[in-house]
């Protein structure tokens, strides 16, 4: 019985884990300098939204910035560039920032 006890424990943290390795822990913060309120509401989400990998898109054009939660390993910096520049837009600043490791102070 204690050993069915400890296997269960470990199937159950290994679970745990394998599920917290698959969430979206990154957050991407991309300064575009053109950026209209236009482009942002109509086009640009709807376009992120095609993505899988992207699981929040928001933005600012009084800030020009989008912010994007995406999946850590499947994120393509070049597909975002190359969606944007479709849409005539330079990208100035890529900032990546971890959200489990500030999920993890909390």
């Amino acid at each position: 019985m204690k050993n069915i006890i400890i296997i269960l424990l470990c199937i159950f943290s290994l679970a745990i884990v394998l599920n917290k390795k698959n969430t979206n822990n990154i957050e991407v913060v991309i300064t575009v300098p053109n950026l209209t309120e236009k482009d942002l509401s109509y086009n640009l989400k709807n376009e992120f939204q095609k993505y899988s990998d992207i699981s929040y898109i928001d933005g600012s054009s009084a800030s020009n910035t989008i912010v994007l939660q995406v999946r850590e390993n499947d994120f393509n910096q070049k597909q975002v560039e190359t969606l944007l520049n479709k849409w005539g837009y330079d990208v100035a600043i890529f900032d990546f920032n971890n959200l489990s490791a500030s999920l993890d102070v909390e």
